[in-house]
């Protein structure tokens, strides 16, 4: 399959729920930034890999704003007509909404969505979908042959590829990320404190030391403890209750 080297500066704007708003500034992760950066500027694949919190959909985010695309973001490719249905209205929201694409059949909404990337070429952004059957690869290596359209891909590890396996052959376009380094972790960890209002609680010491602990450098699970541990519940005469806590962070991020 042939690949064609797309220009960002050339991809129109305004694809909807291209990424996160983030409430902290962007830490730590600048290696990883810009190699993200050089592949969506020079290539027409990236495949982002790390478990569940680890930070794969906010350093997408910030590659391709700061490489000047805005991809079209959607969480399900299976099965095909639901993946159309869902793109269908973010590629054309001036002439396809999700109530009039329900009406349409798999393979005319298959034309229709590879219409309008001929028309207005985009990048993809599939963020932790399930393993794609072959219908969908075949969907995507056609979306590949377009010239200046291009797939992002994150996931928690190759095996949840699907037949999508087949595209991301080039180990030059996949990024594994690694858990924060301590001194990124802490830093993040002050940044979450200060922006949860963690301060106003007293002494922080034990919740500082046992987030680091716990969240092993996964940036979602500190920011996730910050944010459960401004609510009062999580707190009983002046100390935090860290089990509850720590439990419920991981169940959010299951």
């Amino acid at each position: 399959m042939s690949r064609k080297s797309p220009n960002p500066a050339s991809r129109p704007a305004g694809s909807p729920g291209c990424g996160p708003s983030p409430l902290l500034p962007f830490a730590g992760r600048q290696r990883e930034l810009r190699r993200l950066q050089s592949l969506l500027s020079s290539g027409s694949c990236a495949l982002v890999l790390g478990p569940r919190g680890i930070g794969k959909s906010r350093l997408i985010a910030e590659a391709a704003a700061a490489s000047g695309i805005q991809p079209v973001r959607v969480c399900t490719q299976d099965p095909p007509q639901e993946l159309f249905r869902q793109l269908l209205p973010l590629l054309c929201p001036e002439t396809s909404s999700p109530v009039s694409v329900g009406r349409f059949a798999s393979q005319t909404l298959r034309a229709r969505v590879l219409a309008a990337l001929q028309s207005r070429p985009r990048w993809i952004w599939l963020d932790d979908p399930p393993p794609a059957s072959a219908p969908v690869y075949r969907f995507f290596q056609r979306v590949l042959w377009t010239p200046r359209c291009g797939l992002i891909v994150a996931v928690e590890h190759r095996a949840r590829l699907g037949a999508l396996v087949r595209l991301f052959y080039d180990p030059r376009e996949e990024l594994l990320l690694a858990p924060l380094s301590h001194a990124d972790s802490a830093a993040l960890l002050e940044l979450a404190i200060h922006a949860f209002g963690l301060g106003l609680h007293g002494s922080l010491a034990e919740f500082r030391s046992r987030t680091l602990e716990a969240a092993a450098g996964n940036p979602g699970r500190i920011i996730t403890l910050c944010r459960l541990a401004a609510q009062p519940q999580y707190w009983h005469g002046g100390r935090l209750l860290f089990a509850p806590l720590w439990i419920d962070t991981l169940t959010q991020l299951a």
